[in-house]
């Protein structure tokens, strides 16, 4: 169903993003961080990129030849705030808690946003703020 005022303007609208494409500083590890997450392995494209597609998630991860030395993600900056990857279930989501503590990644547990929403959010190897998130109230 479309948005109700795409439906009242009659205007031209499109179903969903396609796919989000990241800059990183270091492939390598953000695809062994993505892998650790994901228990699983995904392949480099042109040896300067990967996606997480095998896991139902149109995210690209790409490191550019030239980059600005020992920057980082600061979502204060004009452009990406964060970045969420989409859960049906809370058993879902909880276990990605788990495995983020496992992994050693930071993170203040299960959250709720508004006080209805559950989520993670946590930081890879880039500082790019990173969510798994529940979009209905549990």
């Amino acid at each position: 169903s479309s948005p109700p005022c795409a439906r009242k303007n009659n205007m031209d609208r499109t179903s969903a993003i396609d796919h989000v494409t990241l800059t990183v500083s270091n492939l390598d590890q953000t695809k062994k961080f993505y892998e650790q997450l994901f228990h699983t392995k995904f392949t480099k494209h042109k040896e300067n990129s990967f996606n997480l597609l095998p896991v139902g998630i149109p995210v690209w991860f790409v490191q550019w030849e030239k980059q600005y030395p020992n920057d980082r993600f600061d979502e204060r900056r004009v452009g990406l705030d964060h970045i969420a990857f989409h859960l049906d279930k809370l058993e879902e989501l909880e276990k990605f808690v788990k495995r983020l503590q496992q992994m050693g990644v930071r993170t203040a547990g299960l959250e709720r946003f508004a006080d209805k929403y559950p989520y993670v959010a946590f930081r890879d190897p880039d500082n790019i703020q990173t969510e798994f998130f529940i979009p209905k109230e549990m």
